[in-house]
């Protein structure tokens, strides 16, 4: 198993690779668009939390 940071850094390597294990070098630029999207929709969520917490925060200190 590969990790992710070095398919992205490495790419023309993990093709070439792939394709000499007899698979579809498109399969490494899936991942990449999967791990893409991935990334992005942790970031939305981590910024949908912090802006959660910050108006919980806030609450909080309008009630004391």
């Amino acid at each position: 198993m590969l990790d992710p940071e070095f398919i992205r850094t490495n790419t023309e390597k993990v093709r070439d690779g792939v394709k000499k294990k007899g698979f579809d070098p498109i399969l490494v630029d899936s991942f990449l668009a999967l791990d893409a999207d991935w990334r992005k929709s942790l970031q939305e969520l981590e910024e949908t939390r912090a802006a959660k917490n910050k108006m919980g925060k806030e609450e909080r200190d309008e009630a004391l």
